[in-house]
Formats: structure tokens, sequence, C-alpha cells
């Protein structure tokens, strides 16, 4: 289920419409493109329908339980 913070819409998106799950790292680099920070690491979740979803440990407190159970249900 995902919620929308603007319109606090619902949307469901189950399991079954999940293709693949690229796995990203950000980091954040000053002017001189030097490394400032260790970056973390973000899922983008591709769907059947042509969407993604990126699912972020800075947006989702769970974000490794949520991994979890999307790794299990689709594998």
């Amino acid at each position: 289920e995902k919620t929308s913070l603007f319109f606090r819409a619902k949307q469901f998106i189950p399991f079954q419409s999940i293709l693949r799950i690229d796995i990203q790292k950000s980091k954040y680099k000053n002017t001189h493109g030097v490394d400032i920070s260790e970056g973390f690491l973000y899922s983008i979740v591709y769907l059947t329908d042509g969407n993604s979803l990126i699912i972020s440990p800075d947006s989702f407190e769970n974000y490794s339980e949520i991994m979890d159970a999307i790794k299990t249900t689709i594998s």
C-alpha cells in the first residue's frame, strides 16, 4: 500500500505486478566531485504497467522489512 503525501490517496500494488528490483547507491559529492558522504542504498521497483517506484530508507523506516517481504514473495 502506497499513500501519497499530498493527496492522501492510497494505491495498492500487488506483489504479482513487480517485474524486478534494482538496487542503486546514492552518494553526495561536493563541487569538486569528491564524495562528502558514504551515501545510501535505495531500491527501484519496476512494475508490469510500466511504472516504477523508488523505495528508500529515507522514506520508509521499515525499509528492510518491506524489501524482505517483496523479495520473499517474488522469488
